[in-house]
């Protein structure tokens, strides 16, 4: 839809380009192919990962904490990122203690062992 050099078609019919509705986005033409090339980028990225455009608009179920056997494991989304870290009472605020591994997509986490014998952990409001 964004590029008027690959129409989409219906069978025989044309479909009108988002350029043909309103022509006077023509002027910004290029940033539109610009988006349309990011766009198809990360979806083959996210397909070359092993992963499908549906699943990973889920991702944000897998942010924040969630309760893993015997683990909480912490994520966050932080695309920009060079490091990141959990801080809290439990590490005593220290930014060192508890350093995040960056994973795939700007995703990074830390898993926090809370098993028998291990330190409590409370999520929730603050």
């Amino acid at each position: 839809l964004f590029s008027a050099d690959h129409p989409a078609t219906m069978g025989d019919r044309h479909q009108p380009t988002v350029f043909d509705l309103d022509p006077s986005l023509e002027a910004h033409r290029g940033h539109f192919d610009h988006r349309s090339h990011l766009y198809h980028k990360w979806v083959n990225d996210i397909g070359a990962a092993g992963d499908t455009l549906e699943s990973f608009s889920e991702g944000w179920t897998q942010f924040g904490f969630r309760r893993d056997g015997d683990a909480l494991v912490f994520t966050e989304w932080l695309p920009c990122a060079r490091a990141a870290a959990l801080v809290g009472e439990f590490n005593g605020w220290n930014p060192e203690a508890t350093p995040l591994a960056p994973g795939e997509f700007g995703r990074w986490s830390v898993r926090l062992v809370t098993g028998r014998g291990g330190r409590g952990f409370r999520t929730g409001a603050s």
